[in-house]
């Protein structure tokens, strides 16, 4: 299978890509640093011109990581601009292939359901939270949307500590 992977230079992406690797997948990772390849890791912008232009799956992992650095406002910003960024360009670069691929995974967050001491939360949980998180992780899966509006299988993995 060929599998594109933006966000694959950071924990979880590095962690698939070898898997997937392992298993004699061609791996495109789309990264802002392309490097040479390494053996069916393929590191590309989405600038480059040598994007592939079938892949099977589709993987959005991109976006600022939570813990770096203090929620200012500024940062704040910076969490939810890069999330929705990356799966803009996600959704631009799957709407050019010649076909699309047969699924979709874009990282999200159980943060969608805000805080509870007591409450118990599924995949099936409509009511979500309103805070900053809940909020971000919000705006992140309707930012994925048009990618499942397409008709492409679309999974959204909610992500915990």
């Amino acid at each position: 299978m060929r599998i594109a992977i933006n966000g694959g230079t950071g924990l979880i992406g590095q962690a698939l890509a070898r898997h997937f690797s392992k298993q004699g997948h061609e791996i495109y990772i789309f990264t802002r640093s392309p490097k040479p390849s390494e053996g069916s890791i393929h590191y590309l912008s989405f600038d480059n011109d040598r994007k592939p232009e079938v892949v099977d799956v589709a993987i959005n992992l991109a976006g600022e990581p939570l813990n770096r650095k203090r929620w200012t406002a500024k940062q704040k910003e910076i969490i939810l601009d890069s999330r929705l960024r990356s799966t803009e360009a996600m959704d631009r670069y799957i709407d050019s292939l010649s076909r699309p691929p047969s699924l979709f995974i874009n990282a999200s967050a159980v943060g969608i359901y805000g805080i509870s001491d007591s409450a118990t939360f599924t995949e099936q949980t409509a009511d979500y939270g309103n805070d900053f998180l809940a909020k971000t992780v919000q705006a992140w899966e309707a930012a994925a949307s048009p990618i499942e509006q397409l008709g492409i299988r679309t999974a959204y993995a909610r992500f915990g500590v």
